[in-house]
């Protein structure tokens, strides 16, 4: 069997929603993570990409390129003395500790759940940027 429309229209489905999540984290300062895991998970099962472990992966994918562009990020900020390691210092071990331990709970919840929790933050996402109210992370 040839899969080939099959991968040529996935690919450019993925190629969208990538050129949409980066236009939407540039407009409106949204993470692009946050338009990327509901969207990998509703183009992937009608394509019957079909796995118990399919939100994890959706939400895997969106979390390895954030680590790696943040990173890079945190390391040219870095270079030009715009990075407070006083405060890198203080938080970053709890950074990491909090990173791991979601990680670990997000690889044994059940899709709906995590599903329930990804819309959660996606809807409390938006009314702090409909309001304008500040994030207390910082």
């Amino acid at each position: 069997m040839d899969d080939s429309p099959l991968l040529l229209s996935t690919g450019a489905l993925l190629l969208g929603l990538g050129t949409l999540a980066g236009l939407i984290a540039g407009r409106f300062g949204a993470g692009g993570g946050i338009v990327l895991v509901p969207a990998f998970f509703n183009a992937f099962t009608p394509a019957e990409y079909d796995s118990p472990q399919l939100k994890q992966m959706c939400l895997g994918t969106p979390l390895a390129t954030i680590t790696v562009t943040s990173t890079r990020s945190a390391l040219s900020h870095n270079r030009r003395g715009a990075v407070d390691l006083d405060i890198l210092r203080c938080r970053g071990s709890g950074i990491v500790t909090g990173a791991v331990a979601w990680v670990a709970l997000a690889s044994n919840l059940k899709t709906p759940v995590l599903r329930a929790i990804i819309g959660s933050q996606g809807i409390w996402l938006g009314i702090c940027m409909v309001t304008g109210a500040k994030s207390r992370a910082g």
